[in-house]
């Protein structure tokens, strides 16, 4: 585990070398910054505009959000929002890399690589990490208003850093994902909808299950993203969290277990990468 971990450091390190990373960087050097602002509005604003919505109603109509019920629903609105965003985020890498793998094979990319210094780990890395960039781009434009809601509504940014975390985390396992599934699909029609079924399966299906079941279900759900970024909520100063609970062990749970439980969610990705590589190989050998 951690030798994979660290011969994936260092091909991240030199991931400038890549000519897929290369590519994508010069591409996106050409979207200019209103460009960029608009992909992140069009991807974050059904997302954004209900805790922001709820935000202006207490400040106009009830003078301010004085008390716990008010703080409470725009919290509850705010991990709404921050659950579609994980389902969002996953969806789209899925979608991103999907048809770059199959438009690279069509046009004979991947058997290109047999004769060059470019293997198919540099491959998936430059695909994977290249689409997993742009994402993180376009959210990063609204952090700040995030922060802004997050303070609103009596959060910690403790939460808002985790659920970054997690987004990042899950875009880079579904990007590789993405890769693993279309590598032997037929076109990218193909491939999008196998990427959307595996992602929706994966991520929503199991997502929507905790909701509705949550302990019930199994000890497996501790490890789940959704409920990781509860916990940060949960833990971190709300109105729903333990304000009222003098219990240390309580607190150090609630907050510690998200990052506590990413090693394993990095260990799940270069599983993901691995599946991926070994999936590109038998394209190149087939």
């Amino acid at each position: 585990m951690f030798r994979r971990f660290s011969n994936y450091i260092q091909r991240v390190k030199g991931i400038h070398e890549n000519p897929f990373w290369v590519t994508s960087r010069s591409r996106a050097a050409r979207a200019s910054a209103l460009k960029t602002l608009w992909r992140g509005y069009a991807g974050y604003a059904v997302l954004l505009m209900l805790p922001l919505g709820i935000f202006t109603n207490y400040m106009v109509e009830a003078n301010g959000l004085g008390t716990d019920t008010d703080r409470m629903n725009l919290a509850a609105a705010l991990a709404t929002a921050g659950v579609l965003q994980l389902l969002y985020l996953s969806t789209k890498a899925a979608l991103s890399t999907a048809p770059s793998v199959v438009q690279a094979r069509q046009q004979g990319t991947l058997l290109a690589l047999a004769l060059t210094r470019i293997n198919s780990a540099d491959f998936a890395d430059g695909v994977a990490l290249s689409e997993s960039r742009q994402l993180l781009r376009e959210f990063a434009v609204w952090t700040p208003a995030l922060a802004v809601v997050t303070l609103m509504s009596g959060q910690s940014l403790y939460s808002l850093v985790m659920l970054t975390v997690l987004s990042a985390l899950c875009i880079l396992y579904f990007a590789y994902q993405g890769v693993y599934i279309s590598a032997t699909c037929k076109d990218t029609q193909e491939a999008g909808r196998k990427a959307s079924v595996n992602t929706l399966v994966l991520m929503g299906g199991s997502g929507m299950l905790f909701l509705i079941g949550g302990f019930v279900l199994g000890p497996l759900w501790l490890l789940h993203p959704v409920f990781g970024y509860l916990c940060s909520m949960f833990g971190a100063g709300s109105p729903t969290g333990p304000m009222s609970m003098q219990e240390s062990l309580s607190l150090l749970f609630w907050c510690g277990w998200p990052a506590l439980i990413t090693p394993i969610y990095m260990w799940l990705i270069l599983n993901a990468r691995q599946s991926a590589i070994r999936a590109l190989e038998r394209v190149r050998i087939g």
